[in-house]
C-alpha cells in the first residue's frame, strides 16, 4: 500500500470517528419509557421500581395527584436527574379509610391483609373486624397475627382471639423477633402475594418486616411506658421486595381504623359466617336485627355464631344505617 493510499484512509477514518462523536448519545435522544410500582410518594416526589427490581426517583403531575403505594404506573426518562409519571393503570382494588375530613387511600393492588396486633398495647378485637370488613370488600384474604408472644404472662387474650376467629378463613399466627422459628409459619403464608401489614400504632409492623427482610432498616419505636400505647413510627407507606418473593407494605399505625360508609350489602360481606346464613333468613333484605325468621339471630340462639362477631356486625350495620 502506497504512501497516498494509506493517507487517504487515515483521513476517511479519522471523518468517521468525528462524525461518531459528534453524534448525540442515544440517551438524549431516546426518552426512554419503562412500566413501575409505586414504592412510596413525598407529596410531588415518588419513588418507583421497575420491573427488574431497579429504583428511580419520580416526579408525578398534579393530575396524577391520587397515585399511592403499590399503584402500577408508566414513567419517562427526562434527564439524569428526575423521571417522571406519565400514565396510571387501572387498579385491582384499593384500601381505604375514613378521617374526620376526608377518606384517605392507604395502598392499591393488595392481595392479602396482615392485620398486627400484639400483647402490648392490648389487642383491639373491634379494629380487627373492621380490617377484616375492609379486606372482604377489596376484595384480599387476611390474615391475623399476634406479635410479641414473648411478653405474654397469660394465654387469656391469645385464646380469646383464637376462639373468636377459630372457624373462619382467617389465619391466626403467633409471632415473636424474640423467636425467630416463630415467624416460618408467617412466611410460608406471606409468600409470592402484596401483603399490607395494618394496625394499631406500637404492635410492631415495622420490626416484624426488618426481621422478615433483614437487609432492612426500619426505624421503629419502643411502646410509652405512661399510657402503654404504641407510637407512630411509620409516616409513609412504602413497599419492600420479599426475599421469598412478592412484596411487604408496611403503613402507618393507627388509634382506630374507620372504614367509609357502606351499604348494608357490604358489612355484610365483611362477615363472611353472617353472609353464609344470610341465604337461609325468610326475607332477603333482613338486617339480621330485629327481623321474624332469620337464620342468623337462630344461629345466634344455638350459640353457632360467636357473640362478638355478631355484636361487631350489630354495630357496625346500625352506624352505617344512619
Amino acid at each position: 500500500m502506497d504512501h497516498n493510499t494509506i493517507a487517504k484512509c487515515a483521513t476517511v477514518f479519522k471523518r468517521l470517528v468525528l462524525s461518531l462523536l459528534s453524534q448525540p448519545s442515544p440517551r438524549s435522544i431516546i426518552i426512554e419509557e419503562y412500566s413501575a410500582k409505586v414504592v412510596n410518594r413525598h407529596g410531588a416526589h415518588l419513588l418507583v421500581k421497575d420491573e427488574q427490581g431497579i429504583r428511580h426517583r419520580c416526579i408525578s403531575p398534579k393530575k396524577f395527584s391520587y397515585v399511592v403505594c403499590g399503584d402500577r404506573v408508566r414513567c419517562k426518562y427526562i434527564d439524569r436527574d428526575r423521571d417522571q409519571l406519565i400514565e396510571v393503570s387501572s387498579r385491582n382494588n384499593e384500601l381505604l379509610r375514613q378521617t374526620e375530613y376526608a377518606t384517605k387511600l392507604v395502598a392499591a393492588n393488595i392481595d392479602s391483609l396482615v392485620i398486627v396486633c400484639a400483647i402490648e398495647p392490648a389487642p383491639s378485637l373491634e379494629l380487627i373486624d373492621h380490617y377484616i370488613v375492609a379486606a372482604e370488600n377489596l376484595p384480599a384474604s387476611a390474615m391475623i397475627v399476634i406479635n410479641k408472644i414473648d411478653l405474654c404472662k397469660s394465654t387469656e387474650t391469645i385464646a380469646a382471639i383464637k376462639n373468636k376467629y377459630s372457624n373462619l378463613p382467617y389465619p391466626v399466627i403467633e409471632t415473636s423477633i424474640e423467636k425467630p422459628s416463630s415467624l416460618e409459619d408467617l412466611t410460608r403464608h406471606l409468600a409470592d402475594h402484596t401483603c399490607i401489614f395494618v394496625g394499631q400504632s406500637g404492635v410492631g409492623k415495622s420490626t416484624l418486616i426488618n426481621s422478615l427482610i433483614p437487609t432492612l432498616n426500619i426505624d421503629t419505636q419502643t411502646i410509652s411506658d405512661s399510657i402503654h400505647q404504641g407510637k407512630h413510627t411509620t409516616s409513609v407507606t412504602t413497599l419492600y421486595d420479599f426475599p421469598q418473593g412478592g412484596e411487604l407494605i408496611d403503613s402507618p399505625g393507627v388509634r382506630n381504623f374507620s372504614l367509609p360508609k357502606l351499604d348494608k350489602e357490604k358489612v355484610s360481606k365483611g362477615f363472611c359466617e353472617i353472609d353464609k346464613l344470610s341465604a337461609q333468613c325468610k326475607y332477603h333484605n333482613c338486617l339480621h336485627i330485629n327481623e321474624p325468621s332469620c337464620a342468623v339471630k337462630n344461629a345466634m340462639g344455638k350459640n353457632e355464631l360467636h357473640v362478638e362477631r355478631y355484636a361487631s356486625y350489630k354495630k357496625m350495620m346500625e352506624k352505617f344505617e344512619k
